[in-house]
């Protein structure tokens, strides 16, 4: 992707923006009823807490697929890597590795790295933890043995998870040092601390509402049309550093707040980051909920660093 538009600052913070490799995998079954393809279907985890992300299917749900790279089934949800499966003559049960990296970004010089929640774990996703008469959180989950909000320095390892550098070097065995799930944030380590790569700059103080950011992240594909891409003058999503320009568009004194940078699918743990080069926010799910239904995913939702680093002293 052309960065040549770029501010020199923020061009000069790319390098701490890494590729996150999950190591989530997804099993795809045939039921004979959607009953039991529905009842099937979910999350599991092993013993180091690794995410089976687990679809059950029957003949006719599969027969509805538009199996086409590019098409509304290639894009949607989990179905990329079983739809080209398909296309190849495959066949169900098919287990297999998520294709594609996430992101994160190296925020200190010991190794400590900042990416999103549910890239750690799908409990987000699938286990209700709220009261349902209060809507109060009962318990969110110990993730690889470390608590909730419980800040491990060193870690605890999670060796189906890997860091890469842009041109897809790893960098090491990588551990899990803390997680919050109200605000979808993780914060890993690598176990050797890496040389020739800068921690991300960070500001002392908070971001300013209508300040221009520059989301980057490693999203492998996008389901945006070929038409939109040009009026706006993007490339297609295809697993490299990808950005795209916003404004801070709501209140950045609390620890979500919005921007209207475009996404793409994968975009989960991109650095936000502002003209003066420094890491201001993560980008996470959820779209602004708070608005009408039609308005929640024309603003994408970012946690705040700052508010990170309050919440977590001494972490970075």
């Amino acid at each position: 992707m052309d960065h040549s538009c770029l501010p020199d600052a923020v061009l000069e913070t790319l390098n701490s923006v890494l590729r996150f490799a999950t190591g989530r995998l997804l099993d795809h079954r045939l039921f004979d009823t959607e009953e039991e393809a529905e009842a099937w279907s979910g999350a599991t985890q092993d013993a180091w807490d690794r995410d089976t992300m687990r679809m059950g299917w029957t003949q006719s749900s599969l027969d509805a697929l538009e199996l086409r790279v590019g098409s509304e089934s290639w894009v949607s949800g989990f179905q990329h890597e079983l739809v080209v499966h398909l296309m190849a003559g495959g066949t169900l049960p098919f287990l297999t590795p998520h294709a594609g990296h996430a992101t994160a970004t190296l925020v200190s010089d010991r190794g400590h790295l900042l990416t999103n929640f549910h890239l750690v774990s799908a409990s987000i996703w699938f286990q209700d933890r709220t009261d349902p008469k209060t809507k109060e959180v009962i318990a969110y989950p110990t993730i690889n043995s470390v608590p909730h909000k419980t800040f491990v320095e060193e870690g605890v390892p999670a060796p189906h998870m890997d860091i890469l550098t842009d041109q897809g070097e790893s960098l090491g065995p990588v551990r899990l040092c803390y997680h919050d799930a109200a605000i979808d944030l993780a914060i890993l380590k690598l176990e050797t601390s890496p040389k020739g790569l800068q921690p991300a700059r960070l500001r002392d103080g908070p971001a300013v509402r209508h300040e221009r950011i520059w989301q980057f992240g490693y999203p492998p594909r996008t389901a945006r049309p070929e038409s939109m891409r040009a009026f706006l003058g993007y490339e297609d999503a295809r697993g490299d550093l990808t950005y795209s320009p916003g404004l801070l568009l709501s209140d950045p004194h609390v620890p979500l707040w919005y921007t209207d940078a475009d996404v793409a699918f994968g975009s989960s743990g991109s650095a936000v980051i502002g003209d003066d080069g420094a890491l201001i926010g993560v980008r996470c799910g959820g779209g602004a909920r708070s608005l009408p239904k039609s308005e929640w995913f024309k603003y994408n939702r970012v946690t705040d660093v700052l508010a990170l680093r309050r919440e977590v002293p001494g972490a970075f």
